[in-house]
């Protein structure tokens, strides 16, 4: 019998991915590479934006390096006697123990004993991002605290103790502790389906959730998840909520359509929007939309389609404003040509730029614009509202942006509330899709636009075409959000007449 061959350690960055999706590191682990898909020019950018924040932070301190030539064996020996000879921190240690390995950014020397001295390490993490959920929330990203936590069981054997408390440098530099105690429970349990991974290859399941766009195994799954009629491809059902309808018999899109809408509704833990689960079900089943509720567009002398791009790290660099008449040919209709999408007329910045004066031309559009009449303002989601509530804060307003600000509808809101659509989400690439709208570029994206302006700014007297580039793709971002209003005011009048 030949010999067995060893499976690789699993490592810190496999426990944090066990809070984003588990069956990710099964297909890691396990899955089919000619079935794993490319890093995208997007995630490469992010990628570098990481190291080069990680280069920023490291360059800023004293740290003592452990060299990242030679065995894993030979760097954690490495690791260990610089931990011994007291170093105040550590970048890119190297611990390992049983199936676990981990490389942390830095360890941090703290006044605890341990088998070192009078001395021992907790985990640093250095990220390019919140390290919380959100800016309102103080709650550590699962996925971070899991990843220290990884760490701090490493060091546990290293140094004799377990620290019950790690840090995250976060984008802005800032040092941010972390309770590791908060989440040890479910470091636990990731710990346990990890070893049933190992020991079973298929104890996992695909379900889709935000995250997926940005995996490599996205295709997969999703192709999987359709074949198997998945209830997670029904907007806003993740696993959690499959598992509670599972539990009660409901475990494909069709059981859903055929499921009782108050049945639906009352069971606990599903969320208000639970009912329409039933209909949006029926809409994906027959091909076909349902109206919810009437909607009539407000009158005004012109309409704005409004979308805006800014960076990972929120500076805007574009305000898009796509302006028509109320009385120009709706898209749908006869004779329309995209001429009738109305005018692009956007702020952007040109390099060097600041978002400050963008900021100072786009008021001054908006005066520009309150001369021309009055107006209503489309955007689609709630994106833009909360931006130019930050812009304000950082830079002033006017009463053109105010009256600005009260003019908007966030059109997403009313195609939930009036239709439902036999579509797998309610994003605006997915609705305008459906409506038989399609952006120019190739490879459009919000993300890709970063991307794009990112080469721009980085070589703007070379790379005028990937401004140029981002500039096309803000357009048809607001052409689509009239697209999806003018098939939203024909379907509702259309649904009136029956």
């Amino acid at each position: 019998m030949g010999e067995i061959p060893l499976r690789p350690l699993f490592t810190a960055t496999d426990i944090a991915n066990i809070a984003r999706c588990a069956h990710r590191v099964f297909l890691d682990r396990s899955g089919p590479l000619a079935e794993k898909l490319p890093p995208s020019a997007e995630a490469l950018r992010l990628r570098e934006e990481g190291n080069a924040h990680e280069r920023r932070v490291i360059e800023a301190l004293d740290v003592t390096v452990v060299l990242s030539d030679g065995s894993i064996a030979d760097r954690v020996a490495r690791t260990v006697a610089v931990m011994a000879a007291g170093a105040p921190l550590i970048y890119h240690g190297v611990m390992t123990h049983g199936d676990l390995t981990g490389e942390p950014d830095l360890l941090r020397r703290v006044d605890r004993a341990s088998t070192f001295g009078a001395f021992g390490y907790e985990p640093v993490d250095v990220k390019n991002g919140r390290a919380t959920k959100s800016t309102k929330s103080a709650v550590v990203k699962p996925e971070y605290a899991m990843q220290l936590l990884a760490y701090a069981e490493l060091l546990e054997y290293a140094q004799g103790w377990r620290p019950e408390r790690g840090w995250i440098i976060d984008r802005h530099g800032v040092w941010q502790e972390v309770d590791l105690t908060v989440r040890a429970e479910a470091y636990t349990q990731a710990r346990m389906t990890l070893d049933l991974i190992e020991r079973e290859r298929s104890a996992t399941r695909p379900g889709w959730k935000t995250v997926c766009v940005q995996c490599a195994w996205r295709d997969k799954c999703w192709k999987e998840l359709v074949a198997t009629d998945d209830l997670t491809t029904l907007p806003d059902i993740g696993e959690p909520k499959r598992d509670k309808l599972w539990a009660i018999g409901i475990r494909t899109v069709a059981d859903m359509s055929e499921a009782d809408t108050g049945h639906i509704a009352a069971i606990k833990g599903l969320g208000k929007g639970a009912r329409l689960w039933p209909l949006r079900a029926r809409a994906m089943r027959t091909g076909r939309p349902a109206k919810r509720a009437s909607w009539t567009p407000p009158r005004a002398d012109f309409e704005i389609s409004y979308d805006l791009e800014n960076l990972t790290g929120g500076e805007v660099y574009l305000h898009g404003l796509l302006i028509r008449p109320m009385t120009a040919r709706k898209r749908g209709v006869p004779g329309f040509t995209e001429s009738d999408f109305g005018t692009f007329e956007p702020i952007c910045a040109t390099h060097p730029e600041t978002e400050a004066e963008v900021w100072g031309r786009f008021l001054a559009k908006l005066v520009e614009l309150e001369a021309r009449g009055t107006y209503v303002t489309y955007i689609y989601s709630p994106h833009e509202r909360g931006v130019l509530r930050r812009l304000r804060k950082a830079y002033g307003g006017s009463p053109s942006l105010d009256r600005f600000e009260a003019s908007i509808i966030d059109l997403r809101r009313i195609v939930v509330d009036s239709v439902i659509l036999p579509t797998d989400g309610n994003g605006l690439k997915t609705i305008a899709g459906y409506v038989d709208f399609h952006w120019r570029d190739p490879d459009p994206g919000g993300a890709q636009s970063i991307t794009w302006w990112t080469s721009y700014w980085a070589a703007p007297e070379q790379r005028l075409d990937a401004r140029a580039r981002v500039l096309v793709y803000n357009e048809d971002d607001v052409r689509a959000t009239f697209a999806v209003r003018d098939w939203l005011e024909r379907f509702v009048a259309i649904r009136a007449l029956h």
